[in-house]
């Protein structure tokens, strides 16, 4: 359960960004070798998305390179970093700030687990399906996670096919903050 306190500290900070959803999202793993790449995304690929829901995008992304926002383009300037969390050595804080925002997208991660772990709606991004993820899934149609109840599998229709993948998570993120919860 995350720290009340810090809970609320972050509900306050997130009301003040105003009345648009609030999306927090990560692109990568701390651990980002050739094998493991396949598995990531980059945060270029996010445009499609973040252009076609309005939210408040707030970075998770713990380890930011400067020149990964840019590779956004206009897209990037989008995306909220929030200076006061450091996301790679603040776990209780990253768990509270993601119990209070509408969403949390991204690859499959330790922070994709602590968000399902927390209870926040969740968008777990699979660029591939794979054996180890793919056992996760309880209802191929909507995506269920065998784990956390507020979570759901975007799987690209094809081996690492980022414009299928972020197709996918286009239709569907909108459905689960109009929602605010997962069936």
């Amino acid at each position: 359960m995350p720290n009340q306190a810090l809970r609320l500290r972050w509900r306050e900070r997130l009301r003040a960004l105003g009345e648009r959803p609030k999306v927090g999202v990560f692109w990568r793993s701390g651990s980002v070798t050739y094998r493991r790449d396949e598995f990531y995304t980059r945060l270029a690929d996010w445009k499609p998305l973040i252009d076609s829901v309005e939210a408040e995008w707030i970075v998770l992304q713990h380890d930011l390179e400067p020149e990964e926002i840019a590779s956004a383009g206009p897209s990037g300037a989008a995306l909220r970093c929030l200076d006061e969390l450091d996301p790679r050595n603040d776990m209780e804080g990253l768990a509270a700030l993601m119990a209070e925002l509408d969403a949390v997208v991204g690859p499959g991660s330790a922070t994709a687990e602590l968000a399902g772990a927390v209870d926040a709606p969740t968008l777990f991004l699979m660029p591939r399906r794979e054996a180890y993820y793919g056992w996760r899934i309880a209802d191929p149609d909507s995506g269920a996670d065998r784990l956390y109840s507020r979570t759901r599998h975007v799987v690209a229709e094809r081996h690492c096919d980022g414009a299928s993948l972020f197709a996918r998570a286009a239709v569907m993120l909108p459905r689960v903050l109009a929602l605010r919860e997962f069936g």
